[in-house]
């Protein structure tokens, strides 16, 4: 299995991890099913694309989706869709904007959010936010992220807006700041920054009523952290968790798994 910059997402009570880096440092296009209800991982169908780290990867209702990334050719504007009973990869359409990877995403009412990330030929930084409608196969562009444009930012959603926390600016440095999505009204407003000092390459998950913050570094010498932190979205608090108790990480997946 790929060891480094994964991609992760939840359907029904399996996680679903693929792509990244594999332990030779290659490109990895592979996939595994945890099952979460024995702590059991099966290999599923390999993406039928180059293999490549830096995707997003979200679901909406039981099929995941996997967008964007990038390896040593370049990045990547495509979307594939998962279907778990037919173990299929069906590639959609494309971004119709530059390549990019290293993005945030969420879903909200059925739609897919990508927002921020690495993009064109000279790797700008990107604060824009486009939206993926699956009825009609069609991506439309949204409010950009106010922030200033940055990359491995960390992003969950409670079903009503989406949360964008932290992330690498462009000096390579962690910042704490973050900012909530209302889809109604297409406009971004800021949240109380994370604690302490900022970070990026975190990896987070929204539970039922919590949102979580894991590991990620403020840069990369000295690499990385432990530290957990939860944030309540009808509070607007952050709170302080236990460290991650198998030690400092960066770039890994987290997924909440509903029912086991």
């Amino acid at each position: 299995m790929a060891c480094d910059q994964r991609a992760a997402s939840v359907i029904g009570s399996d996680v679903y991890v693929g792509t990244g880096r594999d332990e030779n440092y290659g490109y990895a296009n592979d996939w595994y099913r945890y099952a979460a209800t024995n702590a059991v991982w099966h290999q599923v169908a390999s993406l039928p694309a180059d293999g490549r780290q830096y995707c997003t990867a979200f679901t909406i209702d039981s099929t995941g989706y996997l967008f964007g990334g990038s390896n040593d050719n370049g990045l990547f504007t495509d979307l594939w869709a998962y279907d778990p009973l037919s173990d299929s990869w069906n590639a959609k359409a494309h971004l119709p904007a530059a390549a990019r990877s290293s993005c945030a995403s969420f879903v909200i009412d059925g739609k897919g959010y990508i927002v921020l990330g690495r993009y064109g030929a000279g790797d700008s930084i990107s604060n824009a936010c486009w939206s993926y409608e699956r009825a009609s196969d069609s991506w439309q562009e949204r409010a950009s992220y106010p922030g200033t444009g940055r990359l491995l930012a960390t992003a969950f959603s409670d079903g009503y807006y989406g949360y964008v926390v932290g992330g690498q600016d462009s000096t390579a440095t962690g910042v704490a700041d973050g900012y909530r999505y209302d889809p109604t009204a297409d406009a971004w407003t800021p949240i109380p920054a994370l604690p302490g000092i900022g970070r990026f390459d975190s990896f987070g998950s929204f539970g039922t009523t919590l949102g979580f913050m894991l590991g990620g570094t403020t840069n990369y010498d000295p690499c990385c952290l432990a530290e957990a932190w939860s944030y309540g979205p009808n509070t607007g608090t952050w709170a302080a968790m236990p460290g991650l108790p198998n030690g400092n990480r960066k770039g890994g997946v987290a997924a909440f798994v509903p029912h086991v």
